[in-house]
């Protein structure tokens, strides 16, 4: 591994680390639950990519691009409003984006609904 990678420094005291762990301690969070999709064979690798990139904060946006210097907008290239991660997982109002958003829902759903039938509960 290339030392500049710096794997072991990672900032777990701020942001969407100690956020998550905050949700774990009070009990609005399940971790068993909220960390099933790991080991689920229903989810593809791919997603469990992009979940673990939301939750570290790494997923690639306009706000990413600005900083990186790669770009001096903001805006999300195909609407008005300022980019973020949630933006595109949830928010973007561009046609073909609503849809993958309503299709991931009802994915998860589904997932959901198959996990629960088999143990009778989400824990």
């Amino acid at each position: 591994m290339h030392f500049l990678h710096k794997l072991g420094n990672a900032r777990t005291k701020v942001n969407y680390h100690a956020y998550y762990q905050t949700l774990i301690k009070d009990g609005t969070a399940n971790g068993a639950t909220t960390n099933a999709y790991l080991t689920s064979s229903d989810v593809p690798f791919k997603t469990k990519c992009i979940i673990m990139k939301y939750r570290t904060g790494t997923l690639y946006n306009q706000k990413h691009a600005v900083l990186f210097k790669l770009s001096t907008s903001r805006t999300c290239p195909l609407c008005p409003k300022v980019d973020s991660a949630l933006h595109i997982l949830s928010e973007c109002q561009h046609t073909q984006i609503r849809k993958m958003i309503t299709e991931r829902h009802n994915l998860a759903c589904r997932i959901i609904f198959k996990a629960t039938s088999k143990t009778g509960s989400l824990g």
